[in-house]
């Protein structure tokens, strides 16, 4: 694979990672404003902010802070790129999520939906994300034990896969696998902005290079 596009692919994957772990400590504090230490369950405005604010923050932020942890200057067009991204990714993620939910319907059940919830999709969504993320992980793990070269990602990278990996797990033990089912599009979601802030900034490269 060309270097861009090891680059690319390298952001998208810490990109995806860092919005499904924002959004996950969303959903934390969002279920202990909602339950709190009682047990009681008192849904309010702010509850539900607090779930808005966290898919906000997950795709838009964690874009933005990964650009920055690899070492990019953050500029108006790059936050520009990143939002055309995110609008053209979130708009096609969104479309096919949904065309892949509603066709599921008609797929003959794995697993019983009404005990362990669409388990079975999420299983078929955690092997999508799996072969996405394998190559960037493998490549954090080799500059671990070899030259070192970006300690700081390396270990955000990691770190990051191993919450979402426990929290997916805990959740389908628990019942919940809608939370791994809406990681995916959130981290996709992400993914696209970073991908459209990394192209427009190649871009505008190519072209000052081709005006010297």
């Amino acid at each position: 694979m060309r270097p861009h596009l090891v680059e690319r692919h390298d952001l998208a994957a810490d990109a995806f990672l860092l919005a499904g772990l924002i959004f996950l400590i969303g959903i934390l504090i969002q279920t202990f404003a909602v339950f709190g230490f009682d047990g009681e369950a008192t849904l309010s405005m702010w509850t539900e902010l607090i779930g808005m604010a966290a898919i906000v923050v997950a795709v838009i932020g964690a874009p933005l802070a990964v650009w920055v942890l690899h070492g990019h200057h953050l500029k108006i067009r790059d936050a520009l790129g990143a939002l055309l991204g995110l609008v053209v990714g979130g708009v096609a993620g969104i479309a096919v999520f949904f065309l892949v939910f509603q066709l599921w319907r008609f797929v003959p059940a794995v697993f019983d939906r009404d005990q362990y919830g669409p388990l079975d999709l999420g299983i078929l969504m955690a092997l999508a994300a799996a072969g996405f993320l394998v190559w960037p992980v493998k490549r954090a793990i080799v500059d671990l034990r070899g030259e070192r070269r970006q300690v700081r990602v390396d270990g955000v990278r990691i770190g990051a896969l191993a919450a979402l990996v426990a929290v997916v797990l805990v959740s389908v033990f628990l019942g919940q696998a809608e939370v791994g089912l809406w990681l995916v599009p959130i981290g996709a979601g992400a993914a696209m902005a970073i991908i459209g802030a990394e192209l427009i900034e190649g871009r505008l490269a190519r072209k000052s290079v081709a005006t010297v």
